[in-house]
């Protein structure tokens, strides 16, 4: 669901953003929107996983059964090391992916964003799990497809995408 929607979105918004006139100082405004591009997915990313974390934390803490409660020191400790990942394993992983699927410009990592944001912030409001790393791959493949299929370098996108053939029907 999620990844193919990211796809799909990934695909529309660049050649949505392709046609928007950026007019003088066009690196300031392009940083600008990558930026807040980024913001959106952090919230994504922690719309979908700080559950996750929430619960581990339960569960470290002796809280098998019954409601969770996570105190607030808990929640700030657990806000900031989730920042903190985000500033660096996120970033990390999008230069590699982008260096090793396809060359991603300005355009794609713009719209690969937000398409992914979009999709997973779609499936935590319905109480969909879903990954934020297969959203985020999908969006930038749609993104690069959008240009042309060539762009992208299947070499590298094939195996990635026989994983999720094998993963998401397991995971059901």
């Amino acid at each position: 669901g999620a990844p193919l929607a990211s796809g799909t979105l990934g695909f529309l918004l660049t050649r949505g953003l392709a046609h928007v006139p950026l007019p003088g100082g066009v690196r300031g405004q392009v940083r600008f929107l990558d930026g807040g591009a980024f913001l959106v997915q952090a919230c994504a990313y922690g719309s979908n996983d700080a559950q996750k974390l929430y619960a581990m934390v339960a569960m470290a803490s002796g809280q098998i059964v019954g409601p969770i409660e996570v105190h607030l020191i808990s929640q700030a400790a657990i806000a900031f090391l989730f920042t903190i990942g985000i500033f660096v394993g996120v970033r990390r992983y999008a230069g590699r992916l982008g260096q090793q699927v396809m060359p991603v410009r300005h355009v794609h990592s713009i719209a690969a964003k937000l398409a992914a944001s979009v999709a997973v912030l779609a499936s935590s409001a319905a109480g969909v799990p879903v990954s934020m790393t297969q959203s985020s791959t999908a969006g930038l493949l749609g993104a690069g497809v959008s240009e042309a299929v060539g762009r992208v370098r299947w070499a590298a996108a094939l195996p990635i995408l026989g994983a999720w053939a094998v993963t998401l029907p397991a995971s059901a």
